[in-house]
């Protein structure tokens, strides 16, 4: 109900280092944030969809290189192999970003613990697919910052 810039913390346990999951709220004036919605309310490509899901669902909390909770970095994963916990190798093909997404317990990222959450019922299968084609998008050279 007050404009301006608000810690946020994590409300739910979903892992190791809990608490060092935070974040910032902007809270706007109507008419700004207005301004703010329409220009940022179509993206321009399933890629920019993609990215923009990848920073507001929270992914880049985790994903994004140097962040506070330790997780697999996602520069360069499509098509390369990846280790998993159980021994075993695995492409990293739409369908491994798909599941990673919605089904995380079943293929853990070797020397990783299993504190990814679930989005299964929390993205719709529109979302998803500009999720997957964001991650695809990503290569080394092309950090995905926020």
């Amino acid at each position: 109900t007050k404009t301006g810039v608000y810690h946020l913390f994590c409300a739910e346990y979903c892992g190791t280092e809990h608490s060092r999951m935070v974040g910032k709220v902007h809270v706007l004036e109507p008419a700004e944030y207005a301004g703010w919605l329409a220009h940022e309310a179509e993206p321009k490509s399933v890629v920019a969809a993609g990215k923009r899901l990848f920073l507001s669902r929270g992914c880049a909390g985790c994903h994004l290189p140097g962040g506070p909770i330790r997780s697999p970095l996602l520069e360069g994963i499509f098509r390369k192999p990846v280790a998993l916990a159980d021994g075993t190798t695995i492409i990293a093909d739409e369908r491994y970003l798909r599941d990673s997404m919605l089904l995380p317990n079943q293929h853990v990222v070797a020397g990783y613990d299993p504190v990814m959450p679930t989005f299964q019922g929390q993205l719709a299968e529109e979302e998803v697919l500009q999720l997957i084609a964001y991650l695809k998008s990503l290569t080394p050279e092309r950090q995905h910052s926020p």
